[in-house]
């Protein structure tokens, strides 16, 4: 350096020698390198990472700290844009590098980021063993709990989508509205109970008891007239359906619900899906086991078609019409002989 050399030269990868000080984290080196008058601030590798950038990756907040330093103290135009750099700490849980951050103020917690998500939904979203303590931090230093991300996805939300409920009691024990409803006027009960994101069956189970116990509306009905407990059956399986069901007559629930479930959960689609269990519930209930789709079918024509031997016995034992003929002029067995159906179902019929 003293002889001349280009302090700012770029290998193959379009990083510097500044780059690889701050890689390996060697902030003698680095400092050299800064007193020498490196380009800190506008370089970037083929990665598009600047110095901060990549410091922000690796976590090394002693290293992150003097870059930081010199940007602001030596007056350098900021290429940076410090919430997006605090939106890659988050989504890579760097705990250090967030609080610096903040501390020096010079990011807003309530700046939504390229693709209008704010830092607090963000940290629920990618939060893994450090999760807990960003949101704390985040919410203790100024995050707005109740403000929307786009599509007015609230931070509750978020949390309930994934079934989080050690986020979901946090945010609601420090004032999240469980009654917060999104753009489609659903609130985290909806969210919850519809989630494909929440694998574990007593995980969402919890979560949508804790949700009732705070005071969540059972009966609250969304954009398309959906209330909480009129499931899409197509996202759970029998037994979280029949054990949110039973949820649903414990806490509160509309007289009328029943009626309103059995008029918007569909019969037909259950027996597509095999849901046998929920099949029984539905007929045990009230639902008519004869009624007929605009072809003049019955449900027992869509368990003929699914080649469902059980389901069709089921829909027989029940009551279910099979002299009752379609638009077509057919009976289940005449459906069945010209669908080509297995013999035992035709000997069955």
């Amino acid at each position: 350096i003293e002889n001349g050399v280009n302090i700012n030269q770029k290998d193959e990868k379009g990083n510097t020698p500044l780059i690889y000080a701050i890689q390996y984290g060697n902030k003698r080196i680095l400092k050299y390198l800064i007193d020498s008058g490196v380009n800190i601030n506008n370089e970037k590798n083929k990665n598009y990472e600047s110095p901060l950038l990549l410091a922000t990756l690796k976590g090394n907040i002693t290293i992150f700290r003097y870059i930081f330093e010199n940007i602001i103290n030596k007056n350098h135009n900021k290429d940076d844009d410090f919430n997006s750099l605090l939106i890659i700490a988050i989504q890579n849980e760097k705990l250090n590098i967030i609080k610096f951050l903040i501390e020096k103020g010079v990011v807003n917690l309530n700046q939504e980021d390229k693709n209008g998500k704010i830092p607090l939904v963000i940290a629920i979203e990618y939060g893994k063993k450090f999760r807990l303590d960003m949101i704390k931090y985040l919410v203790n230093n100024g995050a707005d709990i109740n403000k929307s991300s786009n599509h007015y996805q609230f931070p509750l939300h978020v949390a309930s989508l994934k079934c989080d409920i050690e986020v979901i009691k946090y945010l609601i024990e420090h004032g999240a509205n469980v009654n917060q409803e999104d753009y489609e006027g659903k609130t985290a009960l909806h969210i919850a109970i519809s989630s494909s994101e929440c694998k574990n069956f007593e995980k969402k189970i919890n979560v949508i008891k804790y949700l009732i116990d705070k005071g969540i509306d059972v009966n609250k009905k969304d954009l398309y007239g959906n209330t909480p407990f009129i499931i899409n059956i197509n996202k759970n399986n029998s037994k979280c359906y029949l054990k949110i069901m039973e949820i649903l007559k414990a806490n509160r629930i509309d007289e009328n619900h029943k009626n309103i479930i059995l008029n918007q959960v569909n019969l037909f689609s259950a027996i597509q899906n095999n849901q046998l269990t929920i099949v029984n519930y539905l007929i045990d209930n009230g639902k008519s086991i004869n009624e007929e789709n605009e072809n003049g079918e019955t449900p027992l024509f869509y368990a003929l078609l699914c080649e469902n031997v059980e389901m069709i016995k089921l829909l027989v034992d029940k009551g279910a019409n099979i002299n009752k003929v379609n638009n077509h002029n057919e009976t289940p067995l005449l459906y069945a002989i010209k669908k080509k159906l297995k013999l035992k179902i035709i000997k069955y019929l």
